[in-house]
């Protein structure tokens, strides 16, 4: 896996607000695509629930930094 290129994919685990109307994203991990048509992934933390969804990273506006 080559982890030295921008993140193909952001991995995020999804909490419900109390009254369940919302849906909270938590960045756990990256992921990139691989050889063979895989995608091999970090994570820095793990799901309580075991759940996650993969997002393509949000671009970054270019006077924005970081």
């Amino acid at each position: 896996m080559c982890t030295n290129k921008k993140p193909d994919f952001i991995v995020y685990t999804t909490t419900a607000s109390k009254e369940g109307d919302k849906t909270f994203y938590h960045q756990i991990g990256a992921a990139w695509n691989v050889d063979k048509g895989g995608i091999g992934g970090q994570l820095f933390a793990n799901p309580v629930d075991g759940n996650f969804v993969l997002f393509p990273p949000k671009e970054k506006p270019d006077n924005q930094q970081g």
